[in-house]
């Protein structure tokens, strides 16, 4: 089942957030119902999430949260260097992990030839 778009509870306004980012996008905000977990506890709230003007804007930032954002730097680093090496397993990039959370600069900065 295809889910609903972001649109905002009080106005109706499409947000265009095709990967439900919070915060505030190019084209504003909208609030919306969300569920989070606080204290491992299921708990309904109103959020505020990210509003683009076009679901390519949409894609563009994601892309740029991605890779700009150093907390995906491991993750990223590990992908680069699993999708390099002939015939590395998924559990050995994951393996990487630590490695790479402790020198993400450095590995990110690797030119592959």
């Amino acid at each position: 089942m295809a889910e609903e778009p972001i649109r905002d509870k009080y106005t109706g306004k499409e947000a265009f957030n095709l990967f439900n980012i919070k915060g505030e996008g190019p084209a504003g905000s909208v609030m919306a119902n969300d569920i989070d977990y606080i204290k491992g506890k299921k708990v309904h709230v109103e959020a505020e999430f990210r509003a683009y003007n076009s679901y390519e804007e949409s894609f563009a930032d994601y892309a740029s949260l991605l890779t700009e954002a150093q907390r995906y730097a491991p993750a990223l680093a590990v992908r680069m260097i699993q999708s390099r090496l002939p015939g590395s397993s998924s559990a050995r990039a994951m393996q990487l992990i630590p490695i790479t959370q402790t020198s993400s600069s450095r590995l990110c900065s690797v030119t592959w030839e």
